[in-house]
């Protein structure tokens, strides 16, 4: 058995991360890469077993179906860009404040 993980972002996500995020309009424009990929005609076309997951406990119990079964599995896990960064942010703050100690 295979299984693959598409991590989707939406395309850019680690643009996120550097001052040209601060500019909207060209960042937007210029910068992000959103793929427009039919997940699911794209999981088709190549004969894969689709998992869509939303939720870490979904995430599990795909990742274990595709471990226990035959064939190919793609499990697409749709991310938020922005919650990524603050997630980010809250750890650079945490570990920051541990080594300041």
């Amino acid at each position: 058995p295979l299984t693959i993980v598409l991590i989707d972002n939406a395309g850019g996500g680690i643009f996120d991360f550097l001052e040209v995020s601060e500019h909207e309009r060209f960042y937007e424009q210029h910068v992000l890469t959103p793929t427009g990929l039919d997940v699911a005609g794209t999981a088709t076309a190549f004969g894969l077993h689709l998992l869509e997951v939303t939720t870490l406990d979904e995430f599990a119990a795909a990742l274990a179906y595709g471990l226990n079964s035959d064939g190919t599995q793609l499990l697409h896990v749709r991310t938020d860009r922005a919650l990524n960064v603050a997630l980010h942010a809250e750890l650079w703050t945490a570990v920051a404040a541990a080594l300041a100690r």
